[in-house]
C-alpha cells in the first residue's frame, strides 16, 4: 500500500486518505482529508450565524467523536451530552442494519448537544434513541429534526450540509451541491447573515 505523510498531523496515511490537487507534483493534497475537514469545520467559527444563547446539535459517528466535540467547542459551544442516538434499521425491513465498522459492526450515528449562553429545553420527555430506517447516503431521519423542535420549541434554526430543504429550517446545502472547499458555505453565510 502506497502512503504519504500529511503535512498537518505528520502521520503516514494511505494515498486514498488524500484529496486530489492537480497543482502538486503527485496530484494529491498535502493534508489528509481528516485534517482538511477539521480545519474547514473550525474555520466556520468566525461567521456569526448563531445567537449568543443557543443550542447546537452536531451529527457525528463514534470513530469521529473526539473530532466532533473539538468542532463543537471551536464554534464556542460547551459540550453537554449526546442528544440522540440513531439506531439504523435496514431499508428493506425492520431489522437492525449492520455496517462494517472499525472494530465491531457499526450501526449508530450520534447527535452531540452543545450549548452557548442561557437556553433551556421546554419539555423533559424527549427520548434519546431514534429507531429509523437508513436512507440514501448521509440523509438523516426526519424524526431527529422533529424531536429537536419538540425539545427546544419553534426557534429559528439552520441545518448546515443539508441534504434536502425542510420546512421551518434555513439550510446550507451539503455535498451534493458543494465544491469540497467549504467556500459554498462561506458564500451562503456571507449572503444571508451579517
Amino acid at each position: 500500500m502506497k502512503t504519504k505523510k500529511c503535512s498537518t498531523c505528520s502521520k503516514r496515511k494511505s494515498l486514498l486518505e488524500f484529496g486530489r490537487n492537480p497543482e502538486t507534483k503527485d496530484g494529491l493534497s498535502s493534508n489528509c482529508r481528516d485534517c482538511r475537514n477539521k480545519a474547514k469545520n473550525k474555520s466556520y467559527q468566525k461567521y456569526k450565524i448563531t445567537d449568543d444563547n443557543c443550542v447546537l446539535f452536531l451529527w457525528t459517528t463514534f470513530p469521529k467523536l473526539k473530532e466532533g466535540i473539538e468542532v463543537l467547542e471551536s464554534w464556542g459551544f460547551k459540550y453537554i451530552t449526546v442528544a440522540f442516538v440513531w439506531v439504523k434499521q435496514n431499508p428493506k425491513n425492520d431489522k437492525i442494519y449492520s455496517g462494517i465498522g472499525h472494530w465491531t459492526n457499526a450501526n449508530a450515528e450520534i447527535v452531540l448537544l452543545g450549548k452557548k449562553g442561557k437556553i433551556s429545553r421546554i419539555v423533559k420527555n424527549i427520548k434519546q434513541i431514534v429507531l429509523a430506517h437508513r436512507g440514501k447516503h448521509s440523509v438523516k431521519p426526519d424524526e431527529v429534526r422533529n424531536r429537536i423542535v419538540q425539545l427546544m420549541g419553534d426557534l429559528p434554526r439552520i441545518e448546515l450540509f443539508a441534504r434536502q430543504k425542510i420546512e421551518g429550517w434555513d439550510i446550507i446545502e451539503g455535498k451534493d451541491n458543494a465544491d469540497g472547499t467549504g467556500q459554498d458555505i462561506v458564500n451562503w453565510i456571507n449572503k444571508n447573515y451579517e
